[in-house]
């Protein structure tokens, strides 16, 4: 189950969740940086005598985490809520940023700190960078051997290389216009015979987000085809 009520299904046991399990797995191989960054800024604060400082930090940090964390109790894939959880670094960035490193002490090492940042980014992409490639060359292969319009079932779509699959008719728009100069469009069911209302309408872009008429979208970008209607898979 998502949703805030889960503060109040499952308390007091909130720690041996399934999500509170995958966080403490992401800590430790990929968000280790924000933890150090964190002890770091931490300690320095206490020692500046910023008391103040250090109970905002770190009650906005713990708040914002096990709201995102809790929500989502049963746990989901780290692509997808790895988004969230970026805006913990915003509440160690900024204290780290305008306390640790404006320190005079400090100060002189702020580029190889960026520099140092920076690198250990680009490695991460580098090393995450498969997942992401495997994705897109999946989304390239539905749009390029398909007819133009295609309505396909959940079932049938490989989720595992997909990750999440909302914004699957707006990514084939982009990349078969881009690729072929032909706009394909393609949609999956969510339940049985999901867009059956629509299959012989030839002038509208279906969607999970809702239903498009082509007058409505600018022609400038995209080949809009009201020759041909959706089939199934």
């Amino acid at each position: 189950m998502e949703g805030l009520e889960n503060i109040f299904t499952h308390f007091p046991n909130y720690f041996q969740l399934k999500s509170f399990q995958n966080f403490y797995t992401y800590l430790v191989h990929d968000y280790y940086l924000l933890a150090l960054l964190a002890i770091l800024t931490l300690i320095f604060l206490l020692y500046s005598k910023k008391i103040l400082h250090a109970v905002l930090m770190c009650s906005f940090l713990v708040g914002v985490w096990f709201v995102i964390t809790i929500n989502y109790a049963n746990g989901i894939p780290q692509f997808y809520i790895e988004s969230q959880y970026l805006i913990l670094v915003i509440f160690v960035g900024m204290p780290f940023s305008y306390f640790v490193m404006e320190h005079g002490i400090l100060r002189p090492y702020t580029v190889l700190v960026v520099s140092a940042t920076l690198i250990l980014s680009l490695l991460r992409i580098n090393a995450t960078g498969a997942i992401y490639k495997q994705r897109v060359q999946y989304v390239r292969e539905l749009s390029h051997t398909s007819q133009r319009k295609r309505i396909i079932p959940y079932e049938k779509l490989d989720n595992k290389k997909l990750l999440f699959t909302w914004g699957i008719s707006f990514e084939v728009w982009l990349i078969s216009t881009l690729e072929t100069g032909s706009t394909h469009s393609i949609i999956y069911e969510e339940s049985n015979q999901q867009f059956e209302s629509q299959l012989q309408n030839p002038s509208v872009f279906i969607t999970l987000m809702g239903m498009y008429p082509y007058k409505e979208l600018n022609g400038r970008y995209f080949t809009k085809d009201s020759s041909a209607v959706y089939s199934r898979y």
